[in-house]
């Protein structure tokens, strides 16, 4: 996860200004052109920006739509960014399949499938994957 700091923005509509995008202040030029930034509706925001962190709100938003939620055999380790991170990421596959690296100042996380590597984490650390509690692997 990462901090972000978003605001509200308005756009000028003939002599109407709108408000009521909410964006963060790096989102590209041409993604917001002739629109400016509400400085005091700021608000600190966690976003998730791991493809990890993605497979788990999906997998839990899927789960809960069947009112079940399956076992995480493993859990992705990791720096939080705030107080309110929880600094840890359940996985879906054992501990064994999953390959820690550092590659300069970032740590990669790679899940190996039966066919396919799939990057799953790359940012600051250090990082690791750990069984979940009663799990082996």
């Amino acid at each position: 996860m990462k901090l972000e700091t978003q605001y509200l923005w308005r756009e000028q509509w003939g002599k109407k200004w709108h408000t009521g995008i909410t964006w963060h202040a790096d989102t590209p030029e041409w993604r917001r052109p002739g629109i400016e930034p509400v400085i005091e509706s700021a608000r600190q925001v966690m976003v998730r920006d791991q493809p990890c962190e993605w497979d788990e709100m999906y997998a839990r938003t899927a789960t809960n739509m069947q009112s079940r939620r399956g076992p995480t055999p493993s859990v992705l380790r990791m720096p939080p960014c705030c107080p309110e991170d929880p600094g840890a990421c359940p996985l879906p596959a054992p501990a064994s399949a999953y390959s820690v690296a550092q590659e300069g100042s970032a740590w990669v996380v790679n899940h190996a499938g039966q066919d396919f590597v799939r990057e799953i984490y790359r940012g600051p650390g250090p990082v690791f994957v750990e069984p979940a509690h009663g799990a082996a692997g």
